[in-house]
């Protein structure tokens, strides 16, 4: 098991760097209000296991802690619906060690692709977690939003967009979309394509 409260040390190395990123690409730190702002929304992950970025999307988080702290975060009624994409990824082989400009200019797209999320959906965006790719180059990260519809309008923008031309990086990618419920019995998934239900239950 992984210890979620003792983040992996390259998670906290990547973490100093991706947030200058984030901020903006001149290299000057936004105003402190912003870059609370954009921390704020920066998630943190409870993976279940060292598998968590291949394994199903039911069991590659503690959800119920993931939500339950959202929820507390932004004070947001339990019996509010939330949405939520889960991002699965595998880097094409070489690309992490060979191909290092490839990589940062991932990063740098996806730091510009959050800074537009959280510019654009205001409010109704809840916040993003954004993984590091393991040494097989395979991640998997995931951003909350209010609603499908606010999600979609800040994907069709040119940030999001530039960040999709980049998807022959990647030996595989997925973004499964899905409806979040909170009710007394656990977090339920309802994946907005299959139908399908991943149920988890309380502790």
């Amino acid at each position: 098991m992984i210890d979620a409260n003792k983040p992996r040390q390259e998670e906290l190395q990547l973490g100093d760097e991706y947030n200058l990123r984030a901020l903006g690409t001149t290299g000057m730190l936004a105003p402190e209000d912003e870059e609370a702002r954009y921390d704020a929304l920066r998630l943190r992950a409870y993976p279940k296991g060292e598998d968590y970025q291949t394994c199903t999307v039911g069991e590659a988080f503690d959800w119920v802690r993931t939500v339950d702290e959202l929820i507390e975060n932004i004070s947001l009624d339990p019996a509010h619906p939330m949405f939520v994409v889960v991002f699965t990824s595998k880097l094409k082989p070489g690309n992490k060690e060979e191909h290092p400009e490839v990589v940062q200019m991932l990063h740098e797209h996806d730091a510009t692709a959050f800074r537009d999320a959280v510019d654009g959906g205001g409010k109704k965006f809840f916040g993003y977690f954004c993984d590091i790719a393991n040494e097989a180059g395979e991640a998997r990260s995931y951003c909350f939003w209010s609603d499908p519809e606010t999600a979609k309008v800040v994907s069709d923008s040119q940030a999001h967009g530039n960040a999709l031309k980049m998807i022959e990086a990647y030996e595989y990618y997925s973004a499964d979309k899905f409806m979040v419920f909170r009710n007394e019995h656990g977090v339920h998934l309802a994946n907005v394509r299959t139908g399908e239900i991943i149920s988890i239950p309380s502790a």
